[in-house]
């Protein structure tokens, strides 16, 4: 399966793994939400005390903003090496 153009400027310069591995952090992101709205709504009672339920959100939480901070850290301008995704 193939998300990246092959003439697109990313996988000409060899970054499409980046982004590969951006797409996998962001599925594990969505896995992790259904996971807390389930477990928050009570459809699951998997984590029985509200720790539990805190910490799951956490790690949902850090693995969203570590998707989101990967793709704008890691991804480079070919001809300045600056971060495309600055922000």
């Amino acid at each position: 399966m193939q998300l990246v153009s092959r003439n697109s400027w990313i996988a000409k310069t060899g970054q499409t793994w980046k982004i590969y591995v951006f797409l996998s952090l962001m599925v594990i992101t969505l896995a992790l939400l259904t996971c807390v709205v389930a477990e928050y709504n009570e459809w699951t009672n998997f984590l029985r005390d509200d720790l539990g339920k805190a910490s799951l959100a956490l790690v949902f939480t850090g693995v969203g903003i570590a998707a989101i901070s990967w793709v704008g850290l890691v991804v480079k301008c070919p001809a300045c090496k600056a971060n495309v995704g600055k922000f």
